[in-house]
């Protein structure tokens, strides 16, 4: 029972990260203009990435 809870849970972190990454993409491509230091827009997406993988 605890490994299929394990695998829910790491699924559902998944849906979630996933979720993240395809809306930030979209607006990434909408908002082009607005997005300002690459560098900045990076850091915040591994940061946002890594708690959503932690749970």
């Amino acid at each position: 029972m605890r490994d299929s809870a394990a695998c829910a849970d790491a699924r559902s972190r998944a849906a979630a990260i996933d979720a993240f990454v395809l809306g930030v993409s979209t607006r990434r491509r909408v908002l082009r203009s607005e997005l300002g230091d690459p560098a900045d827009l990076q850091a915040w997406l591994s940061a946002t990435i890594q708690r959503l993988a932690d749970g």
